[in-house]
């Protein structure tokens, strides 16, 4: 096994077939970090021509962040224990920041190893794809809307109470971002507006349910509490997918993995499961 240590985003272009085949979002994570010089350091574990892995580090205000992407048949000792290594460098170079660790793949030894030296799992998420042109949206006499400068305290309320109530459900840390961070909230949904991918859903006044998508992502889709159980998710969802389809050819989306009741409106609908995400997290003001 050979690790190469690169410095810029077109080294690793070997890679991205790779970063490509576990999930579909993960070489943008990484032309992101490069853009924005936040990468520290990047290698690549390569066997004979075959890449095996990608690690880098990356630099966050309070924080470091690690991304891994491995195949999931990567299961050497050697290439394990030397991704532990690099990890535990940055841990010691940095004792003040707070370590996450962003594991892309269904690499499971890996996992296991995460968890062995100490790292938290914090979240697992999986991937699900859309690739069916053949399904029926559902009929509906709610009333549409883009977004509404005049409806952003009901818009933060509505996805606010609806991740907040997902989190508490699937023992996920409860946080309410659109409540605690109410600027970037509405900075994003207009971002989403101006693409083409924001729309309300309403019964008379009363606010149902949202989504945004970028491009053919749905990035979030929620209906709040009060009126889970009655269907509103599916009329969302085939909303989605007809919109996405005037566009693209599949839609993509991601979901914690313990939450089973978006899980099973997804797989009714006929999305397949495609990547596997997981985030550990390391707190380095511990003693090593």
């Amino acid at each position: 096994m050979q690790l190469v240590q690169i410095g810029s985003l077109s080294e690793i272009r070997p890679a991205m077939g790779l970063l490509k085949a576990i999930e579909r979002p993960v070489p943008g994570q990484y032309k992101d970090a490069y853009h924005q010089n936040k990468i520290e350091r990047c290698y690549l574990f390569i066997k004979g021509e075959a890449v095996l892995g990608v690690l880098a580090i990356l630099y966050q205000e309070e924080s470091l962040r690690a991304y891994l992407s491995f195949d999931e048949y990567t299961l050497e000792d050697r290439v394990l224990d030397c991704v532990w290594q690099l990890l535990e460098q940055a841990i010691v170079s940095h004792p003040e920041r707070r370590l996450f660790v962003s594991l892309n793949g269904r690499n499971h030894r890996l996992t296991q190893v995460l968890s062995e030296q100490g790292l938290h799992q914090e979240l697992s998420v999986l991937g699900y794809t859309h690739n069916s042109s053949e399904f029926s949206p559902s009929k509906h006499e709610l009333k549409r809307t883009d977004f509404d400068p005049k409806a952003f305290k009901q818009y933060q309320e509505l996805f606010g109470q609806a991740y907040y109530q997902i989190r508490k459900e699937n023992r996920f840390y409860p946080f309410n971002w659109y409540e605690n961070f109410p600027d970037e909230a509405y900075e994003e949904l207009v971002y989403a507006d101006s693409q083409g991918g924001f729309k309300a859903f309403w019964d008379g006044d009363r606010l149902i349910g949202a989504y945004l998508l970028y491009q053919d992502e749905i990035d979030s889709l929620a209906v709040h509490p009060r009126e889970w159980g009655k269907g509103y998710g599916s009329i969302l969802l085939g909303d989605c997918l007809r919109l996405i389809r005037t566009r693209y050819d599949q839609a993509y989306l991601t979901v914690m993995e313990s939450n089973s009741r978006a899980i099973n409106l997804y797989e009714r609908w006929g999305f397949a499961r495609t990547s596997w995400y997981k985030e550990f997290f390391y707190e380095t003001k511990a003693p090593l």
